[in-house]
Order: C-alpha cells, then sequence, then structure tokens
C-alpha cells in the first residue's frame, strides 16, 4: 500500500530530521523531499497520510517523554527549584526560571504538543527531588567537633 510508504518513511525518520513537534504538513513536506516518496504518496488521500502521521506522533511522543524524564532525573538545574515549595507546584518565579533553563533542550522542546504531560513531568521530578533532598542526612558543624 502507497500510505504505508508514508509510515515507512516516518519511522525511518530520525527525531531530529522529523520530530513529534512538527505539525502534520511540515513532516509531510520534509518526507516528500526524499526521492521517491513524493511519487508513492500521489493519490493517497491526505486522511489517510494524516491518521498515519497521528499513529507515529503518538508514538514518538511516548518516546520523547521517557526521553525527557530520564534526563530530568540527571539534570543539575532541578535542585534549586526543588527546595521552592510553589515550584513544587508548577508555579512561581523559581519554577518559571527552571522551565527557562530547560527550554533550551531538544528533549523539552520534543513534548511542545503536550505542555501539559511535560508540566506534569517536571512537577513529578521536582517533587522527587525534593524527597531525596529531605532525606538526605544533614551535615551539622558539630559533626565535625572533636
Amino acid at each position: 500500500r502507497r500510505s504505508s510508504a508514508f509510515s515507512d518513511a516516518l519511522l525511518q525518520s530520525s527525531v531530529d530530521e522529523v520530530g513529534p513537534e512538527l505539525p502534520f504538513q511540515k513532516a509531510l513536506q520534509l518526507l516528500s523531499l526524499r526521492p521517491g516518496v513524493e511519487a508513492r504518496l500521489r493519490g493517497v488521500p491526505e486522511t489517510v497520510l494524516k491518521q498515519r502521521w497521528e499513529d507515529w506522533r503518538r508514538l514518538r511522543l511516548t518516546e520523547a517523554a521517557e526521553s525527557f524524564q530520564s534526563w530530568l532525573r540527571q539534570s543539575e538545574h532541578l535542585s534549586e527549584a526543588a527546595q521552592n515549595t510553589a515550584a513544587l507546584s508548577g508555579v512561581g518565579p523559581a519554577y518559571e526560571a527552571l522551565c527557562e533553563k530547560l527550554s533550551s533542550d531538544k528533549r523539552y522542546m520534543r513534548l511542545e504538543p503536550v505542555p501539559s504531560q511535560r508540566t506534569k513531568l517536571i512537577i513529578a521530578r521536582l517533587q522527587e527531588a525534593a524527597a531525596e533532598q529531605l532525606s538526605k542526612p544533614s551535615v551539622r558543624a558539630s559533626d565535625f567537633e572533636e
């Protein structure tokens, strides 16, 4: 089937070439530039192509969320915001500053189509980081006195 050529082209693309943050028309345009793809898509109804793209996009957004979540676990940007009560709820200057820092990363940008999911992931990681900080024993000056 000719519509499978579109699915194949999407699946063979790296997220840097065609990411889930791109709108359908832009993805179609980029893939049509590849040799043979435009000819194989000729005559395929746009509704069929769009359904294939939506299926692919759901898969890629799930992968993007997993990648973002993994990256957040390693990010050094969260420690300050994790100490701020408002940030733990996804509001306030500390949270906004954190999002500003995170927004320059491609993993953050790939979740642009699902901002509420991205926010939930950030808040969940902030809460985990806050709990981790609370569970660490604090070092006191008296610990070093003889």
